[in-house]
């Protein structure tokens, strides 16, 4: 697949198939990542690779965040519980901690850069990935569970990747409404 056909046709996957994704695949896609722009060459991003007792403990966290305090029906905590692991691969992506304020902007626009990478290089070998946030990408747990220290690296979010279920078809706007002309 040449870069620009991956570029038009890469799309956030929201429903994967159960089957697991190669490790060689995975690898390369870490690899396309560490390629990513780094400015200064300090190539703030990690990667952490969860497996099922991670996924277990998110998974748990994310019904208690869900359900505030009250008793969830049955299905919905089967349903928050299964979407961690309705996925071959869950990985959490995590920022190298910087107290310089515009050192940590760039950092954050190098690891963005660097999760495009993975998901186009997951993309062109047939793979569907979702850069997700929210509040359980940075609960306590998560970092517990993912062995990231808080004073050193912060969570930017999880990546899922697996085969697509299916390809959300997405409408946008012309690029041309986005591009600005100055003299």
């Amino acid at each position: 697949m040449d870069v620009h056909h991956a570029l038009l046709t890469r799309r956030t996957i929201h429903s994967f198939l159960p089957d697991a994704v190669d490790q060689t695949v995975l690898d390369r896609a870490v690899e396309a990542a560490h390629h990513a722009p780094s400015h200064r060459m300090v190539w703030p991003w990690r990667f952490t690779q969860l497996g099922p007792v991670a996924r277990e403990a998110i998974a748990a966290r994310a019904v208690t965040i869900k359900s505030k305090g009250s008793a969830l029906p049955a299905e919905e905590v089967a349903a928050i519980r299964q979407k961690f692991f309705d996925v071959p691969e869950l990985w959490v992506v995590s920022q190298v901690v910087h107290q310089d304020p515009a050192r940590l902007l760039e950092d954050y626009a190098a690891v963005s850069c660097a999760i495009e990478n993975l998901s186009l290089s997951l993309h062109a070998d047939g793979i569907g990935s979702k850069w997700s946030t929210g509040v359980i990408t940075t609960d306590g747990v998560t970092y517990t569970a993912a062995g990231i220290d808080p004073t050193v690296e912060r969570i930017v979010g999880f990546v899922w990747i697996g085969r697509a279920r299916e390809t959300p078809q997405v409408k946008r706007p012309a690029w041309s409404t986005v591009l600005r002309t100055t003299a």
